[in-house]
């Protein structure tokens, strides 16, 4: 196999936010796809479709930086992201790239308040043809610890919920996903009450009402910094990850039904011990395969001591099916 390496992204701004790690959600599926499909087919060829420009230490600029979300497809053919920090007032972008490279910017955002401000998770296409998202900073609320907001195919941006009590949770950044029954659901990676601080899984509708902490995490027992998002399996139930915590310190896979009950599926550890040999420790997002298994990536320890691709399926059974090392992998 030809050596390859798993991109991660920097982590955010200040000791708030979550460790750096993997890239998150539909990013981590791509970034596994692309590993396996250059150990098949030989090395691909990489093309830069757009370059963001520099501040040039004045925190502004065109059109944004460290654009860590990823990039979606929309309706319209085009791909659909944002840019998490700079742009004309500070406080990010959103873009759009034709798949022939033409980048232009789509909407910016304001430090000042109440707005978004950061967005880091990857945004998603509803139902209704308009786009949500989660910013780690900005809201109404007078700790500013971050929105779900909506933006409508033209551009025009709307916070939909501020974040801004412990029970609610704080500093979102991952991906929010449409569930069967048209709500969005999604987390935050600190906050709730009275569970100990280890994030929130949370649900609302397209115009933000009805919102309603589903879980809170307990970072001890169940883990914390579920940091990638939810994915509905088949059979209505949720599934996601917790990067740390859980009984061995090394995250968690869990199940969370829409009623709010949570399960733990699978614990990792950080203790060099033989569960942290066999699959790795820090998982960092799950896709729903065809095959209605769950797959996903850690961040480290594993064979080759940086991480691991693994399936699960619904009711927890865990197989390692690949590592990555420093310039190889397993896969």
């Amino acid at each position: 196999m030809r050596n390859a390496t798993l991109c991660t992204r920097p982590a955010p701004r200040g000791s708030a936010g979550p460790a750096a790690g993997p890239a998150t959600g539909l990013a981590t599926a791509l970034a596994a796809a692309a590993l396996l499909l250059s150990a098949a087919a030989g090395a691909a060829t990489e093309t830069t479709l757009y370059s963001f420009s520099s501040t040039a230490g004045t925190g502004r600029n065109a059109d944004g930086t460290n654009p860590y979300g990823g990039l979606v497809p929309g309706s319209d053919g085009n791909f659909h992201g944002t840019a998490s920090q700079a742009g004309p007032d500070g406080g990010g972008t959103g873009f759009v790239v034709t798949p022939a490279g033409v980048f232009s910017t789509w909407f910016t955002l304001s430090i000042a308040c109440c707005g978004p401000r950061s967005p880091e998770g990857q945004l998603m296409q509803a139902s209704d043809g308009n786009y949500y998202g989660t910013s780690f900073g900005g809201g109404d609320g007078s700790s500013v610890a971050g929105t779900v907001y909506q933006v409508t195919p033209g551009g025009a941006v709307s916070v939909i919920h501020s974040f801004d009590t412990l029970s609610d949770g704080y500093y979102p950044v991952s991906h929010l996903v449409q569930g069967s029954d048209g709500l969005l659901y999604g987390s935050t990676t600190e906050g709730g009450s009275p569970a100990g601080g280890g994030g929130t899984l949370f649900r609302l509708g397209l115009d933000g009402s009805g919102f309603t902490t589903l879980h809170a995490l307990d970072p001890a027992t169940e883990g914390g910094d579920p940091n990638a998002g939810l994915v509905q399996a088949r059979n209505g139930n949720f599934y996601g990850s917790a990067a740390s915590g859980g009984p061995s310190g090394g995250g968690t896979v869990f199940e969370l039904t829409p009623a709010g009950a949570l399960s733990v599926l699978h614990a990792f550890s950080v203790k060099g011990d033989a569960e942290n040999q066999a699959n790795g420790a820090s998982p960092s997002g799950l896709i729903l395969g065809r095959d209605g298994n769950l797959y996903g990536t850690t961040g480290s320890g594993g064979a080759l001591g940086a991480g691991a691709f693994f399936k699960i399926t619904p009711k927890g059974v865990l197989t390692a099916l690949g590592y990555f090392g420093n310039g190889s992998s397993s896969l």
